[in-house]
């Protein structure tokens, strides 16, 4: 049942006056400001957790417990805590450096209208929704939500952002997962069902950039082509690379000889083929010719490469394992059956 108008107008003037006190510096005890406005201690302590969007300082004294702003809130940002900001949306990296001279120059538009940044598309999801999973994860308090048409009880772990979608990452059924925050529906605060954050959790997610979590990865080994190795070396397109060792490239094979040949034959054809090409042979010497890379990556699902896969077919291609090569030709076999049906 939605709380009544008289109940609504009570929490509204409640934490206006409790926003009021803030800004003029004074200290909020949820013991007296219960009695102060006849409230419980607990409905005291909700109004506080709605207003942990302020730069909220919990201290203690004498006298008890008591919260106030933190004292950078009354003199306007600092550039450290723009930097904060900076890590905090993951846009730290997104500039050469992020010193005070350079944000300095960022914040002036005589000097910014010099870049154009992208912004990426805006998240779909409810502020309301956002700001309660956020109490949730920081209170370590279960939520209840509909997903997929499934109703759901989760442990949430924290908000993550990947490619222009927020995600949360939450314990269901004793499995970390991820949760796409603009399908989640019905969403409701179990404060009567808290949980611990267990460990082991917290250090997956800290060594994870994306959104696919699994505690039990899958190994796959790939072969990224010498044609486009430049381009993975700018960005960081896969996951857990580890790289296995490099082979010849079919283009420096046809330099070369077969890799069946002994090095001898080898060598002996390398240099006949470069004495009669000489362009080919400068190539060579300034190692522009590149060999191919085995890499071994891990991944928590499969859709987590897939999509990277057929996006640079002919460029890379799994070795290892079988079933997902397998899985990856079925699904280009249909489409090429579909796209010749549609002819």
């Amino acid at each position: 049942m939605p709380p009544s108008s008289d109940t609504s107008d009570s929490i509204s003037t409640r934490l206006v006056d409790l926003f009021a006190r803030l800004c003029n510096g004074e200290r909020l005890r949820v013991n007296e400001l219960a009695k102060e406005y006849g409230v419980s201690i607990r409905t005291l302590q909700r109004d506080i957790t709605r207003l942990t969007y302020l730069p909220l300082r919990k201290d203690s004294d004498a006298s008890g417990l008591y919260y106030t702003l933190e004292s950078y809130a009354f003199s306007g940002h600092h550039f450290k805590d723009i930097k904060q900001f900076a890590k905090v949306s993951g846009i730290d990296s997104l500039y050469p450096k992020l010193d005070s001279e350079f944000i300095t120059d960022l914040l002036n538009p005589n000097v910014n209208k010099a870049y154009l940044v992208r912004a990426q598309t805006k998240a779909n999801i409810s502020y309301e929704d956002f700001q309660s999973i956020s109490i949730a994860i920081l209170e370590h308090i279960c939520i209840g939500c509909m997903y997929h048409d499934k109703p759901r009880i989760l442990k949430p772990y924290k908000l993550l952002h990947n490619a222009g979608i927020w995600y949360l990452l939450a314990e269901d059924n004793h499995k970390l997962k991820s949760f796409s925050l603009s399908k989640i529906e019905n969403l409701k605060l179990l404060d009567n069902k808290h949980f611990k954050p267990k460990q082991e959790l917290l250090n997956l997610i800290a060594h994870k950039s994306t959104q696919w979590i699994s505690q039990e990865p899958k190994r796959v080994t790939l072969r990224i082509k010498a044609e486009a190795r430049e381009y993975f070396s700018r960005k960081e397109f896969l996951p857990n690379v580890k790289i296995l060792r490099e082979e010849e490239s079919e283009e420096e094979n046809n330099i070369t000889g077969s890799p069946a040949k002994s090095n001898h034959e080898n060598n002996l054809a390398k240099n006949t083929h470069t004495q009669n090409n000489p362009a080919k042979n400068n190539l060579i010497q300034n190692n522009l010719i590149q060999n191919n890379l085995i890499i071994e990556v891990q991944i928590a699902h499969d859709d987590e490469l897939l999509p990277l896969v057929r996006a640079w077919i002919p460029y890379i291609e799994i070795i290892a394992p079988k079933e997902l090569k397998e899985k990856l030709l079925k699904t280009l076999q249909e489409y090429i059956k579909t796209t010749k049906a549609d002819a």
